[in-house]
């Protein structure tokens, strides 16, 4: 055995906090993969037959967890019906992190449902054996692999999806949750997987990944504009939209919206034809004029929240006070928003944050955030990574909360 075999045993030998089960007879485990035709993870097999099998473990990240005993495990309502059939995943699977279900395939809603419902079926039932199920509101079940390229390796499944651990056998998954070193373990695996999903995005470039987080925050996106329609548009107007925004409404989709509800809906440029002032100057032109607004409210550099009542008199703005909605603004008091073009309308809230892209001026191209109260100054926001938030990667940003809107 290994050297983690060894360490494993005399900690078990020591330890007051663990009591394990009797053992399971090798011949019982013999006979069963026989009559299965599958051979169970040898080091796992050593030890409910020379250790004990399943019992109460205790551990510095465990208040106190069942080890369910494999000569148990029906008897207990968990099922080996489809243990033969093989697992199929090669690493660490989060839909909320936008992982591919099936790369490069267009699905519908109700297919991309039942593709997921699968998934997760796969996940909970083919080719592992659940080692512990903590069936508590953090639902965490640690499951060792036992067919499939993973066989021998223990996962973690919680509500988010399945984490993988390179590589980590059963021996090392208890020795490493019982000499307190998991944690640190995990973190480092937690790395790796971030690492994986940022190559990833790069392998799927922009317009891959983009539609993949429009799919996640359940927008549906209308047929792309052609570009004569754009130089329509943009000739009607006396423009010349940003080079992201012509290449979204051409490549992505010409507006969309949520499939649930009106709102949130991302705006066509139909939606936006009837605007009478697309040309006028943005009211902030440089960097200078907005830093001298801050500067006279005394408002933070690094996050710009200016209210309307205190920009309205400084800029020469109206004060708009009817409470009928303006399209597409949601309020009145945004037409002041000129020289800029509504990209975004989230779900109605007491308090709507309404997504604009400006057309003019030294912040042509950035994306700003308006609502009832305030002006939300966005132009220096960038991901953890550095990169700036703009038309193509706003929808992870909004979907993951690292763009405060």
């Amino acid at each position: 055995m290994t050297e983690h075999w060894t360490t494993l045993c005399e900690i078990i030998k020591n330890s007051a906090k663990i009591e394990l089960n009797p053992i399971t007879p090798l011949e019982q485990i013999k006979t069963w993969e026989k009559k299965r035709k599958i051979m169970l993870p040898q080091d796992y097999v050593a030890f409910i037959t020379q250790m004990g099998d399943g019992g109460m473990v205790s551990a510095k990240d465990w208040t106190g967890g069942e080890l369910i005993p494999f000569s148990a495990y029906e008897e207990k309502g968990y099922s080996l019906t489809h243990i033969k059939k093989p697992f199929t995943l090669l690493e660490s699977w989060m839909p909320d992190f936008g992982d591919p279900l099936e790369e490069g395939v267009e699905l519908s809603e109700a297919k991309e449902e039942k593709l997921l419902q699968k998934r997760w079926t796969m996940i909970r039932e083919h080719g592992s054996i659940l080692l512990m199920d903590s069936k508590t509101d953090d639902y965490q079940r640690w499951h060792l692999i036992v067919t499939g390229p993973r066989a021998g390796e223990v996962w973690l499944e919680s509500e988010f999806g399945v984490v993988r651990y390179p590589n980590c056998t059963f021996t090392e998954w208890l020795l490493r949750h019982l000499d307190g070193s998991w944690e640190a373990y995990a973190a480092d695996c937690a790395q790796r997987d971030e690492e994986i999903r940022e190559k990833r995005k790069k392998e799927a470039g922009p317009r891959a990944q983009c539609l993949k987080y429009l799919k996640q925050s359940c927008n549906r996106m209308n047929p792309p504009a052609s570009i004569e329609e754009v130089r329509l548009f943009e000739e009607k107007h006396n423009i010349r939209l940003p080079e992201d925004y012509v290449k979204f409404v051409t490549e992505i989709g010409n507006g969309g919206k949520d499939y649930r509800l009106k709102y949130p809906k991302i705006y066509s440029l139909s939606d936006c034809d009837a605007m009478e002032s697309l040309d006028k100057p943005f009211f902030f032109q440089t960097q200078e004029q907005l830093e001298r607004v801050t500067d006279q409210l005394g408002i933070s550099k690094e996050f710009p929240y200016i209210p309307w009542e205190e920009l309205v008199p400084l800029c020469d703005l109206n004060c708009y006070t009817e409470d009928e909605k303006v399209d597409p603004w949601f309020y009145p008091i945004q037409k002041n928003l000129k020289g800029c073009l509504p990209i975004f309308a989230p779900e109605i809230t007491q308090n709507p944050m309404q997504l604009f892209m400006i057309l003019n001026g030294e912040f042509r191209g950035e994306i700003w955030v308006a609502n009832r109260y305030k002006l939300i100054v966005k132009s220096n926001f960038r991901f953890m990574n550095g990169d700036k938030v703009n038309l193509f990667n706003l929808w992870e940003a909004y979907l993951y909360y690292q763009y405060d809107c």
